[in-house]
């Protein structure tokens, strides 16, 4: 083979070459391209659902609760959430760890949320339920303990026999586990609306099934019977008999318990 030979058949197998190149670059670029679509409508689904799940929630009965349980990926990629304005920003969603860098999509809550800005980060929240509360027309929206729907109250005896600000013996709140679940309490909060009395539970294991009294008054905490020993000014009672909200918060500041009651509720 003379050199032409040689050169014709070096251009041609460079030309193969470069044409099996130009392919996979096509095909990169393509893949690519679906890849950040993907992710960009997972983020607007997600965006959208739960943009869906407040304006239910706001429209719905007052007082009533509904909860969202958020994916553990979106896309199979990690995700951070944020929830701003309401009606001007909504819901945003960013998906990271695409091939295009951070994907982002978002959808108008068509509510007003007063005052609220937060931001969920699912590498170190996954699994987070958000509770939606619809309170005399405004929507409230925060994340729940995971204790939620195991821990409830029991019983509250807020009517003490006697004069309830002398007799807070007889004051106390029943929480019981109807899950399979062992609660460490340590840390945790037992408050009333307002967060006007607070107890804080020093060490503490409600296991499965099992149910603690926390009373007003003072004594030796002994099994499952737990002493508050509040001294409030004026009066030691904690429990409003006209009615009051019983709040449960884990030692991460969520909400496990927001319990109303109302004058003869029991």
């Amino acid at each position: 083979m003379d050199n032409r030979g040689w050169i014709t058949w070096t251009m041609s197998q460079l030309g193969v070459m470069l044409a099996v190149v130009t392919i996979l670059l096509l095909m990169y670029t393509a893949y690519k391209y679906i890849n950040c679509i993907n992710a960009s409508d997972s983020a607007n689904l997600a965006a959208e659902n739960l943009a869906s799940a407040m304006v239910n929630a706001y429209t719905g009965p007052a007082g009533s609760i509904s909860e969202y349980k958020l994916p553990r990926r979106i896309g199979s990629r990690p995700y951070s959430l944020s929830i701003v304005d309401g009606v001007k920003t909504g819901v945003l969603v960013s998906v990271f760890g695409t091939r295009c860098g951070v994907s982002r999509g978002g959808a108008p809550a068509k509510v007003v949320l007063s005052n609220f800005s937060r931001m969920v980060k699912n590498e170190s929240e996954e699994n987070v339920t958000l509770f939606l509360e619809n309170v005399d027309g405004s929507l409230l929206i925060g994340r729940k303990s995971n204790c939620a729907g195991c821990i409830h109250v029991q019983r509250i005896q807020y009517n003490a026999s006697g004069y309830d600000c002398n007799n807070t013996a007889d004051e106390y709140v029943i929480l019981n586990n109807s899950c399979d679940t062992f609660f460490d309490l340590s840390g945790w909060q037992l408050s009333d609306m307002g967060h006007i009395h607070v107890y804080n539970f020093t060490e503490y294991i409600l296991s499965p099934g099992s149910y603690v009294y926390i009373f007003t008054g003072c004594g030796t905490d002994l099994g499952n019977h737990l002493y508050w020993c509040n001294h409030g000014p004026g009066c030691n009672a904690v429990w409003n008999n006209g009615g009051d909200t019983v709040y449960l918060t884990d030692k991460m500041n969520q909400t496990c318990i927001e319990y109303k009651y109302s004058y003869n509720e029991s």
